[in-house]
């Protein structure tokens, strides 16, 4: 089948991720006649397959870790992995139930190119199909395509994970529940302690031999007369950072600095020369202008973030609850060991013997 530039662009844009979340944001909104709240998961009347994560899956498992990791997994790790694997095919047994792989375009264009590669012969384009894409689409559904593929249970189980979080968030936090928040976290809120202050400096490399000494020598003049900062930072050298510094962190002075001259400009005192200080650059007298105490977030300054994080903790919660209904609602079994052979391979060998 030909292609021309177009469309091979078209099909390019089509594989974006960007645009996959897009077209799947879409779908869980037109997809009403199949979504169900999960309080509901475990009452709808339908039949669900059992899960069972064989003892091939599981040495699949162990392979994978292995090869990420580099040593064999624990007990613990083990045990991990396969619960993992039991929550991924719950998410796309209950995907299938619900009827989210209905209508959705990225799935019917997945199976669609999985058609095209199948019907191609050494790598050459295969001839226009009779019916279109449509008539592909039915082909690899009936072919059962869209069992085994790892991109179409991975946007199935996406959905799932998008529906359970839409349920869990589908009215506004109240007003009441963002302040608890706050409270419950009020050290994630902290407005950390931050100084303003002028600095003047001397460099290592241009006074080798009298660094300290010259240090000594401002401070004592600074001390004993009135000169302002602004006048004071030209008695010293250049720094390429600038000499005045406004509303800063000690993390962000630490960065600037290093941590000897932000520790003591912190415990300083406004209003008062301080030093010398040294950083890896050289030894610095700092005028402090202002030093503002560590404080507690106001409400309306971060109302947002909060409902934000309150957002998010609702929907991991909702997402949860989801897995532990279907953990109910489904049987789950974990084989793991192979089924023993039965026929004549497995006959008893006191019989072989015998014979």
């Amino acid at each position: 089948m030909a292609h021309d530039e177009p469309t091979t662009a078209r099909k390019g844009w089509l594989r974006a991720p960007a645009v996959h979340f897009v077209v799947l944001g879409g779908l869980l909104f037109g997809a009403q006649p199949f979504l169900f709240p999960p309080e509901q998961a475990a009452r709808l009347t339908v039949e669900r397959p059992p899960i069972v994560i064989t003892a091939a899956q599981i040495d699949q498992l162990r392979a994978e870790f292995v090869r990420q990791s580099g040593t064999e997994p624990t007990a613990a790790d083990e045990q991990s992995l396969i619960r993992q694997a039991i929550d991924d095919e719950l998410l796309y047994q209950e995907a299938l139930v619900r009827g989210l792989d209905r209508g959705d375009r990225s799935i019917r264009w997945r199976m669609i190119q999985k058609m095209h590669f199948l019907s191609s012969k050494d790598g050459e384009e295969e001839p226009e199909s009779p019916g279109g894409d449509q008539v592909l689409y039915e082909q690899a559904l009936a072919l059962g395509l869209d069992r085994d593929d790892v991109v179409i249970r991975r946007l199935l189980s996406q959905k799932m994970r998008l529906l359970a979080g839409q349920w869990a968030v589908a009215e506004p936090p109240t007003e009441e529940e963002l302040r608890d928040y706050l409270r419950d976290h009020a050290d994630s809120y902290h407005q950390p302690a931050r100084a303003s202050l002028s600095h003047v400096f001397l460099s290592r490399e241009k006074r080798p031999g009298t660094l300290v000494d010259d240090a000594d020598r401002l401070l004592t003049a600074f001390l004993a007369g009135s000169t302002p900062a602004d006048d004071a930072v030209s008695r010293g050298d250049v720094f390429a950072l600038g000499h005045q510094f406004r509303s800063k962190s000690q993390h962000d002075l630490q960065k600037i600095f290093g941590t000897e001259f932000a520790a003591a400009v912190m415990s300083g005192t406004p209003g008062t020369w301080l030093g010398p200080i040294r950083s890896p650059y050289g030894m610095h007298l700092v005028w402090i202008d202002t030093l503002i105490p560590e404080r507690v977030s106001e409400f309306a300054d971060v109302r947002t973030q909060i409902e934000q994080s309150v957002r998010s903790e609702k929907r991991e919660e909702g997402f949860r609850a989801l897995l532990e209904q279907l953990r109910e609602a489904y049987e789950i079994r974990v084989e793991r060991q192979a089924p023993q052979a039965i026929g004549p391979q497995a006959e008893d060998p006191q019989t072989r013997e015998d014979g």
